[in-house]
């Protein structure tokens, strides 16, 4: 679906419109869909900002679209890391993938709440610093740099720590070693003891 809010003409954006807004409704009784329209409505804002800056207010319409799109695209990884356990996950993606792109992609999707964690407290912190990067301080291009600065390059920091530490867990696990890999079974709630 990814893939089709992305690539299908906009005629077409219908369709993972419709499949987004049934997966944030029932998303949304797992976890908060407020990130989802905070990023999208940044999204939309410094879209819009740099189609302004370069090609006027003629083609805001677009950067709404492609706003859009992203937002869309995003959904289902968001719903998938939200609604299913990480074991659960990568036993459905072995059924489709090679092993080792099932525990690529999920070990990827469950990521995301910790990197919008990350990304939140590291943005509260550096506003706490005294950087320039609210929303009305990234109006000027002229502190985007200051965002990379500040909350990008630290971001890719630790997300380039936590890809070594899923690395070595999968490696000391014995991750790639056999031919047949297996998945933990799901525990129910019963089977807690």
């Amino acid at each position: 679906m990814s893939m089709l809010a992305l690539m299908s003409p906009p005629v077409w954006l219908w369709l993972p419109g419709l499949a987004g807004l049934a997966m944030a409704i029932d998303g949304s009784r797992f976890a908060s869909p407020r990130p989802l329209v905070l990023l999208f409505v940044w999204q939309w804002l410094l879209t819009s900002a740099i189609y302004g800056l370069f090609w006027g207010s003629e083609r805001l319409g677009e950067a709404a679209l492609v706003a859009l799109r992203l937002l869309l695209a995003f959904l289902p990884p968001w719903y998938l890391a939200i609604r299913f356990a990480p074991e659960r996950l990568g036993a459905f993606f072995a059924n489709w993938l090679s092993p080792r792109w099932a525990f690529v992609l999920s070990a990827s999707l469950n990521a995301l709440p910790f990197v919008l964690s990350e990304a939140r407290d590291i943005y509260r912190l550096q506003r706490l610093r005294g950087a320039r990067i609210g929303a009305k301080d990234l109006v000027n291009p002229l502190n985007w740099q200051e965002l990379v600065h500040t909350v990008i390059s630290p971001l890719l920091i630790e997300l380039l720590k936590l890809s070594r530490r899923q690395a070595l867990a999968a490696k000391s696990r014995g991750f790639g070693q056999s031919a047949n890999p297996s998945h933990w079974p799901h525990r129910g709630k019963h089977d807690e003891d």
